[in-house]
């Protein structure tokens, strides 16, 4: 495992990753990015998602687990999207420097906030010169949401971090929303994995049912995993729920769709 910066903005460890590389050469073909959650706020970091980074390497699984500057240490909008924007689009220099590393295979999985920014990952191809961010260089073959906020404007009415990150509810930045709410911005092309405890009280059930409810109504691909206990870190919780976790990654891993290439848009 090995810490590496993706974007120099000074004295920062928050702009860097971590890069799991399995001892020998990977056993499945898909470079897997991890995205943590917290609420787009400081007080959890990537060491978070350590333990599934752990259990895919030993699989034979690259991982690059990801951080970035968050509201309380940098980050809000548009800063917390960019860095990782910027961190998905550094994957072909970690392939330069490992072959370990597949930039044209690439599976992006986040918990809670992190699902967000997962699931927005890979739309940034259906405008890709919207923002935020530049155009994209990698987009990913699937994306996997664990319990994410795949609609920021419904859980902004229970909590107000998704507010604080984009800076006002959807009547005040409808363009913010517009441009990085999941459910607003879906790009067909791109399989969609939820796995939610239905007993979920952070981040409601409901929320990502909604959003596969938006996207299969535009022919995408979204696949739903319901997990009946646990809670919100159900999915990344050793156990039942993380070992449904690890099925719907190295399912996404071995599906026939895509690979998406760098530099390709649609």
């Amino acid at each position: 495992m090995t810490e590496i910066p993706y974007l120099r903005v000074g004295v920062d460890d928050q702009t860097q990753g971590r890069l799991f590389l399995p001892r020998s050469h990977p056993t499945r073909p898909a470079t897997v990015v991890l995205i943590h959650g917290g609420g787009w706020k400081a007080g959890v970091d990537s060491h978070a998602l350590d333990a599934l980074a752990s259990q895919l390497q030993s699989r034979g699984v690259t991982v690059w687990n990801i951080e970035y500057r968050r509201i309380g240490s940098g980050g809000g909008w548009d800063t917390t999207f960019t860095d990782v924007a910027h961190a998905i689009d550094f994957i072909p220099e970690l392939a330069r420097a490992t072959p370990l590393v597949n930039p044209e295979d690439v599976v992006v999985v986040g918990h809670s906030a992190g699902g967000q920014l997962a699931v927005w990952i890979a739309s940034r191809a259906v405008r890709p010169t919207d923002g935020p961010g530049p155009p994209p260089r990698v987009v990913p073959r699937a994306a996997i949401s664990l319990a994410g906020v795949l609609d920021m404007a419904a859980t902004g009415r229970i909590s107000t971090n998704a507010r604080d990150v984009l800076g006002g509810d959807r009547r005040d930045v409808p363009r913010r929303y517009a441009l990085v709410n999941p459910i607003e911005r879906i790009n067909p092309a791109v399989p969609v994995t939820i796995v939610h405890a239905v007993d979920d009280r952070v981040v409601r059930y409901s929320v990502g049912a909604d959003y596969a409810t938006a996207a299969r109504k535009l022919g995408a691909s979204v696949t739903t995993v319901a997990l009946r206990s646990g809670g919100h870190a159900a999915p990344v919780t050793p156990g039942r729920g993380m070992s449904a976790t690890l099925r719907a990654i190295d399912k996404s891993m071995t599906s026939t769709t895509g690979p998406w290439t760098v530099r390709q848009h649609y």
